[in-house]
């Protein structure tokens, strides 16, 4: 299968909503590929821009530009899209920690508070001293 038809196809996938950008599969130089046309690495290679424009050879350049090119509206779309579901899972998630804390920390203060009450009935609801 030719290059510009594998990137093609993982495109595709990406912009469809069949696939995540970090379940492409493929050789290097396809996930870079794709990962330029879409203006989004993240998840799909480690290559830092310059250098998944610098492994690709320059015939894979050449048809990369004209994918961006031809790809660039739906793209940008699927980016922002993408990046704001991002925004709002790593919102989910921190409201998440934060519950998950919020109710360990009041485990505690219940755990804390029910000790104080027992030695309080022990000693008779004195004046109570917790050591």
């Amino acid at each position: 299968m030719g290059f510009e038809r594998q990137v093609r196809e993982r495109i595709e996938d990406v912009l469809n909503g069949n696939k995540r950008p970090e379940e492409i599969p493929g050789a290097t130089s396809v996930r870079c590929a794709t990962g330029l046309v879409l203006r989004s690495l993240e998840g799909i290679t480690t290559l830092s821009e310059s250098d998944a424009w610098d492994y690709l050879d320059s015939g894979n350049v050449t048809i990369t530009q004209n994918l961006r090119s031809e790809y660039w509206e739906r793209a940008d779309k699927w980016r922002k899209g993408y990046k704001a579901a991002k925004a709002a899972l790593a919102e989910a998630e921190a409201a998440r920690e934060k519950q998950a804390r919020d109710a360990r920390r009041k485990a505690h203060n219940d755990k804390l508070d029910a000790r104080f009450d027992e030695i309080a009935a022990r000693k008779g609801n004195e004046n109570v001293e917790i050591q």
